[in-house]
């Protein structure tokens, strides 16, 4: 039995640390107006059979060791149920029932990761320094990635080809030359910009927290290089949430004079600052474009997004309860266009939030939001007792907060979703060992 506990901690920090890999087989590759779109792709990830398998391992660990219900598992499991009926009956109710099915088969992944996490006995220092690697091999790719000004599409990494030279890819135009963004191994710079303002704080963390040498110094002198790869992500969305909730992250470890190493935190500290400030001065040619909208690429962004956000009330006015159905917002758009424009024109409205109550309706929406409030209530006290952890946890959800005004794919995109549901794990688990 202690065997096969083991087996399931490795494997769910195997799970964590190739978060970013997105490897898949597609078993279904719809189009729109003759072109193929996102949405109307059903695929497997190779992370999803990982989930999988590692879920049913867990329940049989659970049930095998007859663990107590306690009223926080009660609750876990309460939180899993309801919004898995109110996924079904969006779904069921949905403008498209087939885009549904795909888009609840997601949650449902990404459901079963929460539950993994909430429930792993692997401590959490190595939880989030599983997640540190994830993200470390993710921004060496990114770094690489912005040197060559190109990325080489791999069927083992899920990589599409990007290269500045393609009207598709993100780029930023500076005295007549374009740069290619930073994608790392996922699928939008946007989305690997807030991974890597996530990895800094997961690298702050362990910085602070291991006992290690071995462990510390490595972690220590790899944030230079996260926050390097994250600027030149050009990301205003992932940089905005970096810059508070760093800042708010260090203003509460300061005040609350928490007891860990001065030494430690003036070096984390004035390794954060130094590599902040001289990156951004280094790249500051295509950050300050993205920075002060003034490009002509950042005009068209900037009125795609107004734009995106003024349609938004029209397109889900007759569905503002139930919801459109998970996946399905980009479908809705299309079909009120009368333009007929290829699938990947539509993209959804820029706000996680306004994308959620699009999909799933308000009352989706709400079951969310009372599951976060019951579970931050530990939180807030772990956060007055000085706890590094929970100030990090507490900055994750900043970086998300203010991320998700700006942008869709935290509920667009599986690994935003994955990511996402990764963070209300942690949470959870929180709340559950406190309770």
């Amino acid at each position: 039995m202690q065997l096969f506990d083991r087996a399931c901690d490795y494997l769910t920090l195997v799970l964590v640390a190739l978060l970013p890999w997105q490897a898949r087989y597609i078993f279904f590759l719809d189009s729109l107006n003759g072109a193929a779109w996102e949405p109307g792709t059903f695929s497997l990830y190779v992370i999803d059979i990982i989930i999988i398998v590692l879920f049913l391992l867990v329940v049989i660990s659970n049930f095998l060791k007859k663990a107590n219900l306690s009223r926080a598992y009660i609750y876990l499991l309460s939180f899993i149920a309801t919004f898995l009926v109110w996924i079904l009956i969006s779904s069921a109710l949905s403008i498209s029932v087939q885009l549904s099915i795909f888009g609840a088969l997601t949650l449902v992944i990404a459901l079963l990761f929460f539950y993994i996490i909430s429930t792993s006995s692997v401590s959490i220092l190595s939880l989030i320094t599983a997640f540190s690697v994830g993200v470390l091999w993710s921004g060496i790719a990114g770094l690489l990635q912005f040197y060559y000004q190109d990325v080489n599409a791999s069927t083992f990494l899920g990589i599409s080809i990007q290269s500045a030279s393609n009207l598709g890819s993100s780029v930023v135009e500076y005295d007549g030359f374009r740069f290619l963004r930073t994608y790392g191994p996922v699928s939008h710079p946007n989305i690997f910009g807030g991974f890597l303002s996530l990895g800094v704080l997961s690298l702050l963390y362990v910085t602070l927290s291991s006992g290690r040498w071995l462990i510390r110094i490595p972690t220590l002198a790899s944030i230079p290089l996260l926050i390097m790869v994250l600027i030149t992500t050009v990301s205003r969305s992932a940089l905005l949430g970096f810059v508070i909730s760093t800042l708010i992250f260090f203003i509460i470890i300061f005040v609350k004079k928490i007891s860990v190493s001065r030494k430690r935190l003036y070096k984390s500290l004035g390794v954060v600052l130094f590599s902040f400030i001289i990156f951004s001065l280094l790249l500051s040619p295509i950050l300050l474009p993205r920075i002060t909208g003034a490009g002509r690429l950042e005009t068209m962004s900037n009125n795609e997004r107004v734009s995106s956000i003024i349609k938004w009330p029209t397109v889900v006015s007759d569905s503002l309860f139930i919801g459109l159905g998970p996946n399905t917002y980009r479908y809705a758009i299309a079909k009120s266009d009368h333009e007929a424009l290829p699938g990947y024109f539509y993209q959804p409205v820029h706000s996680t939030y306004l994308l959620i109550i699009g999909e799933i309706g308000i009352f989706g929406f709400l079951i969310l939001l009372i599951f976060i409030g019951v579970s931050f209530r530990g939180l807030y006290i772990e956060i007055f007792k000085g706890e590094v952890f929970a100030i990090m946890l507490f900055a994750f959800f900043i970086v998300v907060v203010i991320s998700s005004f700006f942008d869709h794919y935290w509920w667009s995109t599986h690994f935003g979703l994955l990511i996402l549901f990764f963070i209300f794990g942690l949470l959870f688990r929180n709340f559950l060992q406190k309770s």
